[in-house]
């Protein structure tokens, strides 16, 4: 992990070879690589047993912080109270302790999770698979760094730069070579014959260990440098306890920062370890720049930073969905904001350090910090709002800590001259805070205000936040009987609509209108088996919509994972009231499709589904764990030998054809494209928005209908690419297209990308 220079006064001490600095060195790297390297990999474990939410991985992390803190303080208590030899002792047999229940387990969990209690249930899970080797390698670089400077009486600069190579290392090496390359045991098997190697070094390292002697060394507070005094005019040693506050926030702060920023990146792109990794990364960057030189660190320029991110942030609010269509800008915009707050609050830190025999508690005092802010956004932001607001309040909080600590440091404003100048300066920071407090306020209201489409009058009903996400219920358009409505968005993402006019309620609408390309299918369905009762499977529930096709005899299964989609569908949206009273059976499963349907399967339970729809995006996050080739394979087991499967890869921000694409020549399977984009404002189905879909049928015959033939895409060039996704691997970024809506690149009704197929089948 990342180490501070404890800047001792150096003694003279047994002399130090090459030999001696490299095992201490191995051993540190190894234990850091280990550390962040198991991080990404438990968690794209548990994504696809919790319908691959974004909070998954900010559960993750909350879990990780908080038994870095348990490794903190167990070897703060071992070196507090114990002898070196028997610290070394005690270490090395709960490492062959801990061996015994290696290999590390990376089977997925099964079907008896408490999807109302998801959080709990990572936290557990976690727990039992690699709570003590992580406390033990989280504990294992502050005990050898201790060992090091007591044998040897020298500062060990090279096990800090050690610890921060094997961190990034540990980060990266996993999205850009582990996950590509090794199924998901064998990288469980190959970090578990990490630890044990981890575990010999450390073995290997008591003959060094056992020459120390019984009593530290270690300076004590009085013999500080002089350097913890240049940063600032102001001799904390009389404040203990107002500094020993200000760590716990500062690290709180940037805590918070990380993980409210991973979660609005993941909530409107996909939750993947690459961008997990990417926010994650750039926090570590900010601390070790920062508590590599008191020069990387100055408080005037991290003022003038904070100002530009709040500008970004007011910008983004109040350019609305112009900004949250431009991934590249989004993505810049959040990571910019990151990196200032987390630059601020490592800068602070590092000026508010101590010397001496404090540094233990100093890590934990910024262990506990990370683990507090890392709780507020796993616990108690999903409680209190109903949006995303501890991003904002974070900023806000990071600029109050500042001048608060500026106020306290500033001794020349005792006297009446500085007073005045304090004051004035204060009025100013102030007031211009207050501006952009209001500007911030006011984007907020209006990004949430402001809908797809133009409205004029526009009215929240309900609005709810949980493990899945920020879900709204919203009136439009009250003022125009003909267009009002009534929506639910899943943060900036319309999942539906019902209009409120009786003639029009029971219409499908948004990607499920009868002009979409799911529509056309299930019409032509109906048509085709007439008198035959049909059995869909839909994935995701949204409003319902789908329901409105049913007939009386029909039977729709559902799969939602999200309690509060179903209440609302119930509550706000007839969908499902009017199909039952049509003589339609909905059945309601509420859980991880894959995770239900494998069960059902496992159980002898095939549902024999006529359709397979698959719409389960969460925001605009992709749900990649539902578009694998197991994933595939256990549809058409639950499918008739004539089913059909439709997928939803309408996207702001990714190209998801080539991966059904790729998906339908596995299982060879025809597969067609069908895209719904109204030529003008003007267009009557303008308000139904745009759409596309990609059908996979062993029915041949069906796609040859000609309401569907007549409707296929041609392919484009990109369609061409090869991207095969498994439960091992997964990578979205080939996909990612960083400028406009993906929806927008092609229109269907342009004639120079139309042609007509019987067989649609994969070129």
């Amino acid at each position: 992990m990342i180490r501070i220079n404890k800047e001792v006064p150096q003694q003279s001490g047994p002399a130090i070879g090459w030999r001696n600095g490299g095992l201490f060195a191995i051993a540190t790297l190894c234990t850091a690589l280990l550390l962040f390297q198991i991080q990404p990999l438990l968690g794209k474990v548990l994504l696809p047993s919790f319908g691959g939410a974004p909070a998954v991985w900010i559960t993750c992390l909350f879990f990780f912080q908080a038994a870095l803190l348990g490794g903190y303080l167990y070897a703060h208590l071992s070196v507090t109270y114990v002898a070196p030899r028997t610290q070394w002792l005690i270490h090395i047999l709960l490492l062959v302790l801990t061996c015994l229940t290696l290999p590390l387990v990376t089977d997925r969990p099964g079907m008896n999770l408490d999807i109302q209690r998801p959080a709990f249930q990572i936290l557990w899970i976690l727990s039992l698979r690699v709570g003590l080797p992580f406390v033990l390698l989280s504990a294992t670089s502050p005990l050898l760094q201790t060992w090091w400077q007591n044998r040897f009486h020298t500062t060990p600069f090279h096990l800090y730069a050690a610890s921060n190579v094997g961190s990034f290392v540990g980060l990266w090496i996993y999205p850009l070579w582990i996950e590509p390359r090794w199924p998901l045991a064998v990288q469980g098997q190959a970090w578990s014959w990490g630890f044990l190697g981890c575990g010999v070094l450390l073995f290997a390292l008591g003959s060094y260990v056992w020459k120390v002697p019984s009593i530290s060394d270690t300076p004590s507070d009085g013999q500080r440098d002089s350097s913890a005094r240049r940063a600032s005019n102001l001799d904390w040693s009389t404040l203990e306890s107002l500094r020993n506050s200000l760590w716990v926030a500062y690290s709180m702060c940037g805590s918070m920062m990380l993980l409210a920023t991973t979660n609005l990146l993941c909530q409107d792109i996909a939750s993947v370890p690459f961008l997990w990794i990417l926010p994650l990364s750039l926090y570590l960057i900010t601390f070790i720049g920062c508590f590599l030189s008191e020069r990387l660190y100055h408080r005037s320029l991290g003022l003038v930073a904070w100002f530009l991110s709040s500008l970004i942030v007011v910008w983004m609010l109040t350019a609305g969905l112009r900004v949250y269509r431009q991934l590249g800008v989004q993505v810049l915009g959040l990571l910019f904001v990151l990196t200032t707050v987390c630059w601020i609050c490592h800068g602070e830190l590092f000026r508010l350090r101590p010397q001496g025999r404090r540094l233990t508690l100093y890590y934990l005092a910024i262990s506990c910090g990370g683990v507090l802010g890392s709780a507020g956004v796993t616990f108690l932001a999903p409680r209190l709002f109903s949006g995303y607001y501890e991003f904002y309040l974070t900023l806000l909080a990071s600029l109050l800590l500042v001048v608060f600590t500026w106020r306290i440091e500033t001794v020349s404003a005792e006297k009446p001259e500085g007073r005045r100048r304090y004051a004035q300066r204060l009025a100013g920071l102030l007031t211009l805070t207050i501006g952009l407090i209001a500007a911030l306020w006011f984007g907020i209201e209006a990004l949430e205000d402001s809908p797809p489409q133009a409205s004029s009058s526009r009215l929240t009903v309900a609005a709810a936040r949980n493990f899945y996400g920020v879900l709204r219920v919203v009136r439009n358009d009250l003022q125009e009987p003909n267009r009002a409505r009534v929506s639910l968005l899943h943060g900036s993402t319309t999942h539906g609509f019902q209009f409120l006019q009786g003639s029009k309620r029971e219409q499908p609408t948004a990607y499920f209108g009868r002009s979409s390309g799911i529509g056309i299918v299930i019409e032509a369905l109906q048509k085709q088996r007439r008198q035959t009762p049909n059995r869909w499977g839909v994935i995701g529930l949204g409003t319902g919509t789908l329901a409105a096709y049913a007939r009386a005899g029909d039977v729709v299964r559902f799969y939602e994972i999200n309690p509060l989609v179903v209440q609302y569908a119930e509550e706000h949206f007839s969908f499902l009231k009017d199909a039952r009273s049509r003589g339609v059976d909905i059945e309601m499963v509420l859980g991880d499709a894959r995770a239900a349907m494998q069960q059902e399967w496992q159980s002898g339970q095939p549902q024999r589904f006529d359709l397979i729809v698959m719409d389960a995006f969460s925001g605009d996050a992709i749900p990649m764990h539902l578009l694998t080739r197991e994933a595939m394979q256990l549809y058409w087991n639950h499918g008739k030998s004539d089913a059909t499967v439709a997928v939803q890869v309408t996207n702001r921000h990714a190209r998801l054809t080539p991966v059904v694409r790729t998906l339908a020549a596995e299982f060879e399977t025809p597969v067609v494209r069908i895209s719904h984009v109204p030529r003008s404002p003007d267009d009557p189905d303008a308000i139904l928005g745009a759409s596309r879909w990609m059908v996979l049928s062993r029915d041949r015959d069906l796609l040859r209908e000609p309401s569907i033939s007549f409707r296929v895409d041609a392919w484009d060039e990109d369609d061409d690419r090869q991207i095969l996704w498994t439960d091992d691997y997964s990578s979205l970024l080939p996909l990612l297209d960083w400028s406009d809506e993906v929806i927008q690149a092609t229109h269907p009704l342009d004639p120079k990308k139309r042609h007509r197929s019987e067989s649609g089948g994969p070129r």
